[in-house]
């Protein structure tokens, strides 16, 4: 390749190179003296702004140098188009001379993509006019400022810089995790808007609108995992397919693998993968050899794998966000594997009660319901148990509690209980009656002489009741309980 700009010590001359030549023509070297003289120009301008201790101005510049009586030489008809293209190329010499003037990216496509990039954030709005050189004078601007901060950065680390400006300092990959209802799911959307909108993001009633326009528009992709999901449904397989009555077998692309070919086309745009309930799957044999390329160091070229069944080269971009949720009443975050520990960022999502802030019918203050219940569920059983808020947040009247309390509460107490009285008992004692013996009647029945119980109904409880029960939940403190047991066993 030859360079852009170079000084031939055989014929004294500065030659204007092509990476596709492959000989110095006559053509190159008038149009290497071309650029030497508008270089020159500028060069003449920038002593004088820097005399008179001056900032440079590019839109400034650019004036001066169209307005010099020299400016027509050896452009013709071809000058505003040089002015704008040939800027990038005149600029990486004039960084060498004035590092604290101008910048060091002298690639057109550069700054081109970095324009696209402020633009796409709203850094950049429409009082530029669609002006190419007020846009330059701001790129240039806001590189500047980033180089006084960060000396001598290569390209890689300024994109690294800019990405971080523009979208957040989000984890590539990152769980959310907590007990059910605590509004994992939910928040996955938030964060996946955050990653993609970036600084323009802002909380809005239709989030869910806005998600499903990134969906289709192929920057959002979200999955289940389950017990049957496999390393061919998430990377490659070899799947049958039938031509009339002959099966012939194909490599087919699994969802992950489709995802980060888009991702790699579109490198300007970040793309989401959500992963919901990502504890239910086997991630080992899910992800497979890809689980190291997932890592922030490894999202490179460099680290490519040849998968096993297409034997394609892969690697996953760094424009790439992984996303899960788990739940920790299945699954405690202890026994997920430490391979993939180390990888994501675990973030925890845990009951909220002041989003319930709020009374209901009879003075039921749902917040401090919700805080009793899970105060009571930790100390019984563990805090990956607890009930979450988004349980008692569709909860707007009188009626809506009663439907949620006894199709969705007491079910989810059970199961997290398994049916031991003793303990719900301690936790809803007002919804709990005993009942007859059912083996009563069978003879040598002495084998079934223990007291059983069964949840009360809606049809058990009238409103008044209802009310009254769920109040001595909230006065009821478990604590407060054990504490005057433990007096009374003193005395």
């Amino acid at each position: 390749n030859c360079f852009p700009l170079y000084y031939e010590k055989k014929s004294k001359n500065y030659i204007l190179g092509d990476k596709t030549c492959s000989k110095i023509t006559d053509k190159i070297k008038q149009e290497g003296r071309k650029i030497v003289n508008i270089i020159l120009l500028y060069n003449k301008y920038i002593e004088k702004m820097l005399l008179n201790n001056d900032q440079i101005d590019f839109l400034s510049l650019i004036d001066k140098v169209k307005k010099d009586k020299d400016y027509n030489l050896n452009g013709g008809e071809k000058r505003d188009y040089f002015i704008a293209t040939g800027w990038g190329v005149c600029q990486k010499y004039f960084y060498l001379i004035y590092p604290d003037q101008f910048v060091m990216f002298y690639s057109n496509n550069i700054i081109d993509m970095l324009l696209k990039l402020l633009e796409n954030n709203g850094i950049i709005n429409n009082n530029f006019n669609n002006d190419y050189f007020k846009k330059l004078q701001y790129v240039i601007s806001f590189i500047r400022d980033i180089q006084k901060e960060n000396k001598n950065i290569t390209n890689y680390i300024f994109y690294s810089i800019i990405g971080k400006f523009l979208k957040g300092d989000f984890p590539l990959n990152q769980i959310l995790y907590g007990p059910a209802g605590t509004g994992k799911t939910y928040n996955t959307i938030r964060e996946a808007l955050k990653i993609i909108i970036g600084k323009k993001f802002k909380e809005k009633n239709n989030l869910l609108q806005i998600f499903n326009k990134y969906k289709q528009q192929g920057q959002i992709e979200f999955i289940t995992f389950h017990q049957s999901y496999s390393y061919e449904d998430f990377i490659e397989g070899i799947k049958p397919n039938l031509d009339g009555d002959n099966v012939h077998y194909k490599v087919v692309p699994g969802i992950f693998k489709t995802f980060v070919k888009k991702a790699l086309v579109d490198t300007q745009k970040n793309h989401v993968l959500i992963i919901d309930e990502i504890n239910r799957g086997n991630i080992s044999k899910i992800f497979g050899e890809l689980i190291t390329l997932i890592e922030e160091d490894k999202r490179n070229e460099a680290w490519s794998v040849k998968l096993p069944y297409s034997q394609e080269s892969f690697y996953i971009p760094n424009n790439l966000y992984i996303i899960g949720t788990m739940n920790t009443s299945d699954r405690s975050i202890a026994s997920i594997d430490i391979a993939l520990r180390r990888r994501f960022d675990f973030i925890e999502m845990m009951p909220d009660n002041t989003k319930v802030d709020k009374e209901i019918e009879g003075g039921i203050n749902l917040s401090d319901l919700l805080d009793n219940i899970n105060n009571k569920i930790t100390i019984l059983l563990d805090r990956d148990h607890q009930i979450g808020h988004s349980y008692f947040m569709k909860v707007g009247s009188f009626e809506d509690l009663k439907e949620v309390w006894f199709n969705e509460i007491i079910p989810l107490l059970n199961e997290y209980f398994y049916n031991d009285f003793e303990k719900l008992n301690l936790i809803i004692p007002d919804f709990i009656k005993e009942i007859d013996n059912p083996f009563k009647n069978i003879k040598n029945n002495s084998d079934y002489n223990d007291t059983y119980y069964e949840f009360k109904t809606l049809k058990d409880i009238d409103g008044e009741n209802f009310i009254k029960y769920l109040n001595n939940i909230i006065d009821n403190n478990l604590e407060e309980e054990k504490e005057d047991n433990e007096d009374d066993d003193e005395e």
